[in-house]
């Protein structure tokens, strides 16, 4: 689970989201299943499955993920 926040309220009711991954030597964005509902300052993604290509880094290497989020009425 992630929560997104933002110090103003988010725009809109719902969001979608989309998650910084690897296909082969190229980086792309993979968007996520489903809209995530806006509560307030912030939004919750729940991840049950991982889109193809993603991968969690070590955590001795501390690799940020990357998430883009589109709110919407």
């Amino acid at each position: 689970q992630y929560v997104i926040t933002d110090k103003k309220n988010l725009p809109g009711k719902m969001c979608s989201a989309a998650i910084l991954a690897h296909k082969g030597a190229k980086v792309t964005w993979n968007p996520l299943p489903n809209g995530y509902p806006v509560k307030g300052k912030s939004v919750t993604i729940s991840l049950f499955t991982a889109p193809n290509g993603f991968e969690l880094p070590p955590k001795s290497t501390q690799t940020p993920v990357y998430f883009a989020v589109n709110c919407y009425k």
